[in-house]
């Protein structure tokens, strides 16, 4: 109960020093992502076949965007795992496109500290854009999670810390992004949502 109160008072402390900042960054959104995937075993905890479906909108600016991936997962220790994804992006950049990704994941200290990495390449007839996400997260609890993550386009990235819950298979997180460069300055919270089976 002690790493809880302690991981809220630091997500806390973020969040007030981020407000304070929140002046010379404009409001680009609340935005919200929410998926369902799967996996079923090949070969024991060694290799595993996996799907899954994202929805990601921002109301506000009547954004809405969907990505369907599938691939393998192998996980040769306990504590590391990589998963080669192939997919679908329903109204990238207001157009549909295919995915190549890879997916991996690093767990240390019985699980208490994560890092995940998505790098994508999202390729229609006319060009290819760079899409990843990076997020290192404490566990202090088995259904708790404090982290920082980093999300980029291309060459415009975004920051800032995160906070989640699991209950079984749904988890639950609050993100806020922080974008520095000229073209992307600004700030927002992004509700995000999933059941993994």
């Amino acid at each position: 109960m002690k790493k809880l109160v302690l991981c809220f008072f630091i997500f806390t402390a973020l969040c007030l020093t981020a407000r304070a900042e929140a002046a010379k960054f404009p409001w680009n959104g609340a935005q919200i992502q929410a998926g369902i995937g799967g996996h079923v075993p090949v070969y024991g905890e060694a290799v595993a076949l996996r799907a899954s479906g994202m929805l990601f909108t921002v109301p506000e600016n009547k954004l809405i965007m969907f990505f369907a991936y599938a691939g393998p997962v192998f996980s040769p220790a306990d504590w590391f795992w990589i998963a080669p994804q192939v997919g679908y992006a329903a109204n990238w950049m207001e157009t549909d496109a295919g995915i190549g990704s890879v997916w991996i994941g690093f767990s240390f200290f019985r699980g208490q500290l994560t890092i995940f990495t998505e790098n994508e390449a999202i390729f229609n007839h006319k060009k290819a854009d760079y899409y990843g996400y990076h997020a290192v997260d404490y566990n202090p609890l088995d259904w708790v999670n404090v982290g920082v993550q980093i999300e980029a386009v291309n060459r415009l990235a975004t920051f800032g810390p995160h906070v989640g819950f699991s209950k079984g298979p749904w988890h639950f997180e609050v993100q806020w992004h922080a974008g520095a460069q000229e073209e992307n300055i600004g700030h927002a919270v992004r509700i995000f949502t999933c059941l993994n089976f």
